[in-house]
């Protein structure tokens, strides 16, 4: 059953309730006094022999089995209620109730063989009633007989026009037959059922947009927010017909409209939202994203947009608050990542890493977590820690470059360079043109070893990549640093950005070179400047002291060689 017939279903139902109890009447049933439990059967006068031989031969059990077979039917167990029915139907041939029961459930579970059984029974018991006639569509249309079965709905209808249930399933015959003639079916309902009108021209339009005719279906969807302005379907409708026709306007529109007739849910209300988002309108976006959280505190996407608009005016703190109570927060390993970044820019590493390592537990498995967690343990210098993670990550994803390159880096801490050289190679040989591999095997080869040119080709070949990176920059004024071509390094480094030199180590580099050049003032300037942003630097420590001694020891001769 198409989706928009059950939604008819349900409305068409829900809508009969406001007739008059005399205009929809139940379905047909056959009596049942005759099978009620703990009863004797009463039998007429005008009863014949027959019937009433067979009341005669009703016992207890027969009854309890009847009783089982309808508790069984209530609770959703067709199967055992079908078995009992066909039990009694045996020991009472021909009653209407018992074959009633039989049909209905071969008609919901669609069992073709028991509807050729039993509804032919049912048609010969009570041959005109209009469940009998609706019974026998069911049976022609289950064969593909549709037009047999339209035959036998009319005829249903004729009998008891007033049976919401048969109509309801005529109509759904009429649309996978003929659009056109089940909305000139529905048409003609509206009249009969003035209250109805709403319902039935929402599914005339459902019916146009079937058959790709919007401009007709908006037409309808209109008037049945026109007769039911709290019906929810005929806004979400043409709301769906405006975004696809890319009218953003008319379908902002309709849900402000669904706002006003006090039908806007939370979702509805990021859905204003992010209209106002796309409009550029950061203020009413902010408000409708606060009344969609007010509404439901957890809408997810409400806390992701309200946590962005926190993070962009720079309260860290309250977008880690909008993020954690999502309902989606505990499950989402992106959000998890987000918080630690926040904590990160509210200067909390700790923070930080505590909530990577939490999600890493939580999310075992999961790359991108691991992979973060590994980064924020490297920004708490536990190299070790640093290195399990990664190679957990590498375990899964042998061949993940940023993974690998991380575990270089920490390899490179843990000062086992023979293995950091060897994962680099692995990088450089799953993607020849990672800049940040080559620059990174390159500097090793001209600072640690003696393979100077080899290691230079690396950086060329990196800087050739990434001509802007200051980083490889630096690493290619090493290598001239290194080969004796201090002047060459000098200009390569004071043609950085002034932003570059918050790098401690750009600093210690300009301060070699300048102490390789005798400009001792210059170089103490930058091993000073290393030293404020790192002040435990013994390497900047320690040299910094020896060319103090070797401007003292300057000074002392320029004393001496002064008249």
């Amino acid at each position: 059953m198409k989706k928009s017939a059950a939604i008819f279903c349900v409305l068409f139902f829900a809508a009969a309730s406001l007739q008059a109890q005399d205009v929809f009447a139940p379905i047909e049933l056959a009596p049942t006094s005759t099978l009620t439990p703990n009863a004797t059967p009463s039998v007429s006068k005008s009863n014949n022999t027959q019937t009433q031989q067979a009341y005669i031969a009703l016992d207890n059990t027969f009854y309890q089995k009847f009783i089982t077979a309808a508790w069984y039917e209530t609770n959703n167990m067709p199967a055992e209620a079908f078995a009992i029915y066909e039990e009694l139907n045996k020991k009472l041939p021909n009653n209407p109730s018992i074959l009633k029961s039989l049909v209905d459930i071969a008609v919901n579970s669609e069992n073709l063989k028991a509807m050729q059984t039993y509804i032919p029974q049912l048609a010969a018991v009570e041959p005109n009633s209009a469940n009998t006639y609706a019974m026998l569509a069911a049976l022609h249309w289950s064969k593909g007989e549709l037009k047999e079965a339209a035959a036998a709905y009319q005829k249903a209808i004729a009998k008891n026009p007033n049976n919401p249930q048969i109509i309801f399933k005529y109509v759904v015959l009429l649309t996978s037959m003929d659009s056109d003639k089940a909305i000139e079916y529905l048409r003609s309902l509206s009249n009969v059922y003035p209250r109805m009108s709403g319902i039935i021209a929402l599914q005339v339009a459902e019916l146009y947009l079937r058959d790709n005719n919007p401009t007709a279906a908006v037409k309808y969807l209109k008037e049945a927010i026109k007769k039911h302005p709290t019906m929810v379907e005929p806004y979400l409708a043409l709301v769906k017909i405006y975004e696809n026709e890319g009218n953003t306007n008319a379908a902002l529109k309709e849900y402000l409209a669904m706002e006003q007739a006090g039908l806007a849910s939370s979702d509805i209300l990021v859905k204003i939202g992010s209209y106002y988002v796309l409009k550029e309108d950061r203020a009413k976006a902010n408000e409708y994203f606060l009344k969609a959280k007010a509404l439901d505190n957890t809408n997810a996407q409400a806390a992701q947009f309200l946590s962005l608009y926190a993070q962009d005016r720079g309260d860290y703190a309250e977008a880690i608050q909008y993020l954690q109570a999502s309902k989606t927060y505990q499950d989402t390993p992106a959000s998890w990542l987000r918080v630690s970044y926040l904590y990160s820019r509210l200067n909390q590493p700790q923070m930080a890493a505590d909530t990577l390592a939490k999600a890493y537990s939580k999310f075992a498995g999961n790359i991108e977590v691991a992979y973060y967690y590994s980064l924020s343990l490297i920004d708490l210098q536990n190299y070790k820690k640093a290195a399990a993670v990664l190679k957990e990550v590498l375990k899964t994803a042998p061949n993940n470059a940023p993974s690998l390159l991380q575990y270089a880096f920490v390899l490179e801490r843990l000062k086992k360079y023979k293995e950091m050289q060897n994962i680099l190679l692995k990088v450089l040989e799953l993607e020849p043109n990672n800049s940040g591999a080559l620059n990174f095997l390159g500097y090793y080869l001209v600072d640690k070893t003696k393979k100077l040119e080899e290691g230079g080709d690396y950086i060329k070949k990196a800087v050739s990549l990434s001509p802007n990176t200051a980083a490889f920059i630096d690493s290619l004024a090493w290598y001239y640093y290194k080969k004796g071509e201090v002047e060459k390094a000098l200009n390569l480094l004071l043609g950085l950005p002034s932003e570059e030199l918050s790098d401690p180590e750009i600093t210690m580099h300009l301060a070699a070179v300048y102490e390789e050049l005798k400009n001792y003032k210059e170089a103490v300037s930058y091993y000073n400047k290393t030293l404020e942003i790192e002040p435990k630097n013994k390497q900047a420590q320690k040299a910094k002291k020896r060319v103090e001694k070797l401007i003292s020891k300057q000074n002392k001769q320029a004393a001496r060689q002064t008249p």
